[in-house]
């Protein structure tokens, strides 16, 4: 499974999302994760997804 071929789309009725900006959230006690927070166009879903760190 690509994360390319989903990114971006809304997991719950598979429309396409405008981005909110990318943010930091707690994992755990001590470590922090880089998501893209995203707002679907057609049901109003707000999900995020996870930022890969660049190499």
């Amino acid at each position: 499974m690509s994360t390319s071929e989903y990114e971006g789309k809304c997991p719950r009725c598979g429309g396409s999302s405008a981005g909110y900006g990318v943010v930091l959230i707690p994992v755990g006690t001590t470590r922090k994760a880089r998501v893209s927070v995203n707002v679907c166009g057609r049901c109003g879903l707000v999900f995020y997804e996870l930022k890969q760190p660049s190499t």
